[in-house]
């Protein structure tokens, strides 16, 4: 029975589908199983704190520093739906880490079934796939969708069903309302599109290929762009300096909210100039006459003039309608002005759009110009002429409170005229865009994605100054950042981390980068690009945390994952002796195990030294003589399937230690501000002292310095107030304010948790029960893995390159330092101790 009889056979059993199930009920069981131990992380609690905020008070503002909407919004529907809990705050996590897991199958029709289960196997037991799939972090979510939209372009590549293009306005969506890498992985595919496409866009370029006709890579890289172009506007915030403008604030802004333009002078007073009213008259008049008979070539008909003339008078009249009805009776009417004014401009454009049957001969290309044209013209002559666009009625809608504005009959600044000029220009090239090419395809798309990110972004419109913040901060908030740097890692962070949890798929995405492009296999060349291009967008951000790792992790998966199917399905199972097989599948563990020995024993002697040496050339010989019957990549592949195999088996107990250990006994790479196991039995005290309430007890204090996470474990005593959260800053100390406490002014409480800057000085004070409970806030992984000479960020990159690549050749060179670096990888044991906080717990009589 040969391989496609074996495979035939596996699928007419239903096995296929019983082992994809079975994977994606283990990889949930594997993802959810004590989900509710481990404490919260400082940026766990955030995002769900907020969450829970939203779900008890129906408020949520939206703001670039937590990322997207989405993450917040879905917690706290699952919060509605399940009620509030450590296990509930996570879930929604768990439920993306599983869905991720059953994503090859959408291409299971291009790769094949083993494929399938081999990637969705890897992706099941990936150490930092499964650990950030129990943590309350958006990563998990964008690296869903970023797999879900890969698989859309390769589909529609294949199959150029529209349907594809509207799962990837939706996705393309949920995606930019999730995370901010959302623009990494839209310029990578995008870059799939131009480069696959190139046989197309290029005679479209020299019309020698209509334009509309564009469909394949070409046709998905327009969809992509022509959707989120508006998103990018913020990125004109790079020439600010030559420009000589504030259009994204830097960190640490003062009157100002970080990425948002500057509310500062120069000013540009608006209207310009009031012309009379007769002018108006005219200048709406030529707008419709200029749209009626654009791109007319030849004498229309009356029923055709008529048609146009209908569908533009509608369009100009309900613009008209949203720019000059008197905000009184608007206000008065819905108490909404910004939804109110964009009513008649909605029901225009239906109106419009349901007119297209009566056009007679006019093409729908023409009719959108009909709609699009007249709005957009007035919209500036209305801005510029008029003061039918009020900033006095829409600033208070648009921006968030955090900006400072003056006064509107002052002037706007210039900063804010660039900022909306950029924004409509973007917005109306990517109308534009889209409707020359697919028109009313398009505008279903079009549709389809700004319902789904302005229902995210203002949370169901109830906070419209998300549409501002989406649109523009978003990308300001992360472009300002770069110049912070936080977290301050090196270049080969992610080098490092993969190194320690992912030596699989880091190995196998070199080998199967080499196997697929010597066979032009285009799937696995995309792959592979996709894993590059991630590391190096990642490794290029000035930013590098721990769980980026995820969207680094996911396409080397895949590619590894393809290319183990593709070994396993080249060998000849019923052909090949088992006992030779079998022999060199184990060959490269044998040799892994003795060169670990070696590494790993302390006092090798010359003779043990030799009869480890000896054991390593006898099996390569061995080896050698047992694969030579063998065609050459069938004895390789062999190797490579016992490599992977051995592979997968050390890093399954490195999986559990990581996900499963929650006495913060094994100091992991990703810990970076974990919550201390200490914390949780501060909470269990917090609550016992709490519990029965009473009014005469005094409250337990804690400070603002340990807001978060523990303000998640508190949320319910905050509420009666029986805990309370107090600034306890000294003067001379940034963050200082009017409210704050100075020692020895601390008021006494049941309970009193000080960060460690904040502790008390005196102990002689009588009210006070012994001596104060010191423990540990958060934890972060002790850099040991960095050039002591450490870099600065504006140090040249050849010369931070040079610099590590001298440390990292002499550090390899000492066989004293491969020690310990493999006891860390298969044991977890590290002589430094976490870099961590502390803080202080006092009791009182």
């Amino acid at each position: 029975m040969n391989n496609k009889n074996i495979l035939q056979y596996f699928n007419n059993l239903g096995l296929f589908h019983f082992c994809l199930f079975s994977l994606i009920a283990i990889a949930f069981a594997l993802r959810v199983w004590d989900v509710d131990q481990r404490i919260m992380h400082y940026d766990e609690a955030i995002h769900v704190y907020y969450s829970w905020q939203l779900f008890t008070n129906g408020e949520y503002i939206h703001s670039p520093w937590m990322h997207g909407p989405f993450q917040i919004e879905m917690v706290a529907g699952i919060f509605k739906l399940l009620s509030d809990s450590e296990l509930t705050s996570r879930l929604g996590y768990v439920l993306f880490g599983t869905g991720l897991v059953g994503l090859p199958y959408f291409l299971r029709k291009y790769w094949g079934d083993v494929a399938t289960l081999t990637v969705s196997l890897l992706l099941a037991i990936s150490p930092i796939l499964l650990y950030f799939s129990r943590f309350g972090r958006n990563d998990i979510i964008i690296a869903f969708w970023s797999t879900t939209l890969f698989i859309l372009l390769w589909r529609y590549i294949h199959e150029g069903r529209n349907r594809y293009l509207f799962l990837s306005a939706a996705v393309l969506a949920l995606m930019f309302s999730t995370k901010e890498t959302a623009f990494f992985v839209t310029l990578i595919l995008s870059g799939f599109g131009i480069v696959l496409g190139i046989n197309q866009w290029i005679p479209a370029l020299f019309r020698r290929h209509r334009f509309s006709l564009i469909s394949g890579p070409t046709g998905f890289f327009i969809l992509l762009v022509s959707l989120s172009l508006p998103q990018w506007s913020a990125a004109a915030g790079l020439m600010q300096k030559g420009l000589a403008l504030h259009l994204v604030s830097p960190d640490g802004v003062t009157g100002g909210l970080v990425g948002a333009p500057l509310w500062a002078p120069p000013l540009v007073n608006f209207p310009i100039y009031s012309p009379p009213i007769w002018i108006h008259i005219l200048v709406v008049s030529t707008i419709g006459c200029l749209a009626i008979f654009v791109n007319t070539r030849k004498i229309v008909s009356i029923s055709n003039l008529m048609a146009r003339i209908t569908i533009s008078g509608i369009a100009i009249f309900a613009f008209s309608l949203t720019t000059w009805t008197p905000d009184l009776i608007i206000v008065l009417a819905t108490n909404n002005l910004i939804y109110a004014k964009l009513f008649p401009a909605l029901l225009g454009l239906i109106m419009s759009f349901g007119l297209l049957k009566l056009t007679l001969g006019a093409s729908i290309q023409k009719t959108i110009t009909l709609i699009v044209l007249p709005v957009s013209l007035l919209v500036l002559y209305s801005i510029v002429f008029t003061n039918g666009l009020n900033p006095e009625n829409i600033l208070p809608h648009l921006l968030p409170s955090g900006i400072v504005y003056g006064d509107t009959a002052s002037g706007i600044p210039l900063n804010f005229v660039v900022t909306a000029l950029v924004s409509l220009s973007l917005f109306v090239a990517s109308v534009t865009l889209g409707i020359v090419w697919r028109r009313l395809t398009w505008i279903y798309c079009a549709v389809i994605f700004y319902s789904i990110w302005i229902l995210l972004h203002t949370t169901f419109f109830t906070n419209s100054s998300g549409v501002f913040t989406g649109g523009w901060q978003s990308l300001g908030y992360w472009i300002a950042q770069q110049d912070v740097a936080r977290g301050d890692q090196p270049w080969y962070y992610y080098i490092v981390g993969l190194s320690v949890y992912e030596l699989l798929p880091t190995i196998f995405t070199a080998l199967g980068a080499i196997y697929f492009f010597k066979r032009g296999n285009l799937l696995g060349m995309l792959l592979f690009a996709w894993a590059l291009l991630s590391l190096l967008a990642y490794t290029l951000a000035s930013e590098k945390m721990p769980w980026l790792l995820v969207n680094i992790v996911v396409p080397m998966i895949f590619i590894s994952g393809y290319y183990i199917s593709n070994v396993v399905c080249s060998i000849p199972w019923n052909k090949v002796a088992k006992a030779p097989a079998l022999l060199l599948m184990l060959s490269a563990p044998c040799i892994l195990v003795l060169l670990s020995s070696v590494v790993l024993n302390n006092n090798n002697s010359p003779i043990s030294l030799g009869i480890t040496i000896t054991a390593t050339l006898i099996i390569l010989v061995i080896s050698a003589v047992l694969i030579r019957p063998y065609k050459t990549p069938i004895g390789a592949h062999l190797i490579y399937t016992g490599l992977a195999l051995t592979l997968i088996s050390v890093s399954l107990p490195g999986m559990y230690r990581l996900s499963y250990t929650f006495d913060d006994s094994n100091k992991e790479f990703l810990v970076y501000a974990q919550g201390s196991s200490d914390l949780k039995t501060s909470v269990t005290e917090i609550i016992q002292t709490t519990l029965p309430i009473s009014e005469d007890r005094q409250k337990i204090l804690i400070d603002y310095d340990m807001w978060f996470p523990i303000q998640w474990y508190v949320r319910h005593q905050s509420i009666n107030r029986t805990v309370e959260f107090k600034c306890f800053k000294p003067k001379t100390e940034s963050g200082w304010n009017e409210s704050c406490i100075e020692f020895p002014n601390y008021p006494k409480s049941d309970m009193l948790l000080l960060a460690s800057s904040h502790k008390m000085k005196d102990l002689a004070d009588p009210a006070l029960i012994g001596e104060p409970k010191v423990s540990r806030n958060l934890l972060w992984f002790p850099e040991i893995y960095r050039n002591p000479a450490k870099h600065s960020n504006k140090e040249p990159i050849i010369q931070q390159l040079q610099g590590d690549f001298v440390f990292f050749k002499d550090s390899i060179l000492l066989a004293k330092n491969w020690r310990p670096v493999l006891r860390y990888i298969l044991f977890r044991e590290l002589p430094t101790d976490w870099y961590y906080s502390e803080y202080y717990e006092y009791s009182f009589k």
